[in-house]
């Protein structure tokens, strides 16, 4: 049986271990906590190092963008210097392509005849030298007449003569009856012209102008007599004459 002084030595054993083991307990918490903070700063090292990189990579996309931004302008503005030119290019092949067709006239509404002779059909109109006739492809089965003269003053001369004569009796002569069709004696317009004659036709039968006639392959209506004639060189034309 144990004797006094060695109880009191196990009591104090007992008060003691306690502490201990509490502070055990709480350096192992601590040592704990410091490698979490440890951890946790490098964590936040690595996710402020992928911000930066992330913020660098916005400068430089942002950049990017706003180099491609210029570079659409400039070539937005490239773009309408080339539809401009396009534009200027595309009238004047077509000025040079009319101009071709100065000394021409279309005669319309001229039946086909086999073994015809299409230069003795446009001097049954009126006697004039000619350089060629012939008939062109239309979408209708009655194919036109190409008339070519040797000079602008020839011709001219010819258009004043048609506008004078009994096309009645042109019809007897090339053997065509009086109910047939009218015929139509024409500047040789191109296509882009003629498509524009008819929107201009289109407007003239909306009253929008009384006369509409073609002056040397120039397209040109007037809205009234005493009205100033209006040229009409392409669309845009079109809202003067409205």
């Amino acid at each position: 049986m144990p004797n006094c002084d060695e109880l009191s030595k196990r009591i104090d054993e007992l008060q003691s271990k306690p502490e201990v083991d509490i502070d055990r307990l709480v350096d192992k918490i601590f040592d704990k906590l410091v490698l979490k903070f440890e951890s946790s700063g490098r964590d936040i090292l690595k996710v402020k190092s992928q911000i930066d990189s992330f913020e660098s990579s916005v400068v430089s996309l942002t950049q990017h963008v706003e180099e491609l931004r210029n570079e659409n302008s400039l070539l937005a503005a490239d773009n309408q210097v080339l539809k401009s030119r396009k534009s200027e290019l595309a009238s004047k092949i077509g000025g040079l392509e009319q101009y071709s067709r100065m000394n021409n006239v279309e005669v319309k509404g001229v039946p086909c005849t086999q073994g015809e002779d299409c230069v003795t059909i446009i001097q049954m109109v009126t006697p004039v030298d000619l350089d060629v006739a012939h008939r062109v492809p239309t979408k209708n089965e009655n194919q036109n007449i190409l008339a070519r003269f040797f000079s602008r003053t020839k011709k001219a001369d010819f258009m004043s003569k048609v506008r004078k004569a009994c096309l009645t009796l042109f019809k007897i002569d090339i053997g065509a009856s009086e109910d047939s069709p009218f015929f139509f004696v024409n500047d040789h317009l191109t296509a882009e012209n003629k498509a524009l004659f008819s929107k201009v036709l289109s407007l003239k039968k909306q009253k929008k102008r009384k006369f509409l006639w073609t002056d040397n392959c120039m397209i040109k209506a007037r809205k009234t007599t005493d009205s100033t004639v209006c040229p009409i060189t392409n669309e845009s034309n079109l809202s003067q004459i409205v």
